[in-house]
């Protein structure tokens, strides 16, 4: 009876997750074809070229798309994440560009794109300007892990190329991939938070940007931020930014996440 009972409640489980990942994939794909403009930092040129000065191999990036559907059903600000891969040049002064994993992308690389993201797709190479079709977007550096952790990242990050989008949104499984557990699996080293929601264990990408709230202990460290299509902050700069982060992300002045 026990075995019987146990068999049971696993078949169910299986049909819950059968059933959240066929909803999510059809609301998911329905909602994201609903948008009423593009974005304020698409084709700024100005801010484009900052970004690209500013970013390093293994950076994460996130973003915010008001003006589409599907941003208002993802809890918190953020609402999409990314990892910067880098340049050919910023690869080869890293020492990567021999990473198996760089070698067998290094063509797509080098015609620029250098943004990997979970797309309802599946896991692309994007470049920075396809990226920038949006309002706000967070630079955060893992800037406490030494070059070969970086580059082991990048290498953990690329080898989900081509994975299907994981519509179940669940960071224990690996062969499908949701955008914000692309960060998770690519940087182990990091004691990201998870929650349970029915069957599964997901993570926010607002529990990205939590990592790099100011607080010396971090392991994220926030080095550009823009809102609203604005610039707002800029590592080495003074001045509000990083505390209008913080409240967006919901986090009251000195609280620790």
């Amino acid at each position: 009876l026990a075995v019987l009972l146990r068999r049971s409640a696993g078949d169910s489980f299986r049909q819950v997750g059968k059933l959240k990942f066929f909803t999510s994939q059809v609301v998911g794909n329905t909602l994201g074809m609903v948008r009423w403009r593009a974005g304020k930092l698409k084709n700024d040129r100005e801010f484009l070229s900052l970004m690209a000065e500013a970013l390093q191999p293994g950076d994460i990036l996130l973003e915010k798309t008001p003006f589409i559907l599907t941003d208002k059903t993802i809890p918190g600000h953020f609402g999409h994440a990314a990892i910067y891969v880098g340049t050919t040049e910023q690869l080869r002064a890293i020492g990567a560009l021999e990473l198996p994993l760089v070698k067998e992308h290094l063509a797509r690389i080098g015609s620029g794109q250098v943004v990997l993201e979970a797309l309802r797709g599946g896991v692309v190479l994007n470049t920075l300007e396809h990226f920038m079709n949006i309002d706000d977007v967070a630079v955060l550096r893992p800037h406490r892990l030494p070059p070969e952790a970086v580059r082991d990242s990048i290498s953990l990050a690329l080898s989900n190329f081509g994975k299907r989008y994981d519509f179940n949104f669940d960071v224990n499984t690996t062969e499908t991939i949701v955008c914000s557990e692309l960060v998770y699996a690519a940087y182990p080293q990091i004691d990201f938070v998870t929650k349970q929601v029915f069957t599964s264990f997901t993570i926010a990408p607002d529990d990205i940007a939590k990592q790099a709230a100011g607080h010396p202990a971090d392991p994220l460290e926030l080095t550009l931020f823009a809102h609203d299509g604005r610039l707002a902050y800029r590592k080495g700069e003074e001045g509000a930014g990083i505390a209008l982060y913080r409240k967006l992300l919901g986090l009251e002045e000195g609280q620790a996440w």
